[in-house]
């Protein structure tokens, strides 16, 4: 039986290994099993237990990077997308893609923004993105509701545990942020 005491006694007795890994956490955990297909020997040791620290916190979702593009970090979109497709062929069994939904409520300011966020402050950028698309204060008007706000609210409070409170209080930021942003008053 695999217990601490038993692990500890096997380290006692070979107490050489040609890797001692430090850290059982999700990158400890695929260094271990990279170097073992390889047939290296190594150790694996952490002060918690496996996962215990911030991997407790997975969302469990292999997203590939792309919230990483939003600032220009496509380095890192493309390590995620490379791990993404790792994982999805070495383990077919416990990966599957899921179908999403974004909701965009502005074509193409994804273009306009990206690039200026970084050369001048955001509220520029707002300016260029209406002046570009041509869009104004009442475009909002017949695209928001409060009812898209509530159900909007309910589906990402719901995959993120809220209470029925926390879901309230950011519809009501939302809304409280349209009017002062966008003048829309639903």
């Amino acid at each position: 039986m695999i217990n601490r005491k038993n692990t500890l006694q096997n380290i006692k007795d070979k107490p050489q290994t040609t890797v001692l890994i430090i850290g059982a956490g999700i990158n400890g955990i695929g260094t271990f099993r990279d170097l073992a297909l390889q047939g290296v020997d190594c150790l694996i040791v952490d002060k918690e237990g496996f996962c215990s620290g911030a991997s407790t916190a997975l969302s469990h979702m292999l997203h590939g990077g792309i919230r990483y593009l939003e600032n220009g970090e496509f380095r890192l979109v493309k390590e995620a997308l490379h791990e993404r497709n790792n994982l999805l062929r070495n383990a077919p069994h416990l990966t599957h893609p899921l179908p999403t939904t974004n909701p965009i409520f502005k074509w193409l300011s994804g273009i306009f923004n990206s690039p200026l966020k970084f050369l001048i402050e955001n509220e520029m950028v707002t300016r260029l993105d209406d002046l570009v698309l041509r869009r104004t204060k009442t475009s909002w008007v017949g695209k928001v509701s409060e009812e898209s706000l509530v159900e909007l609210a309910a589906i990402i409070g719901d995959n993120l545990g809220w209470t029925a409170k926390q879901k309230i209080q950011e519809k009501e930021r939302a809304l409280a942020l349209l009017r002062e942003k966008h003048a829309v008053r639903i």
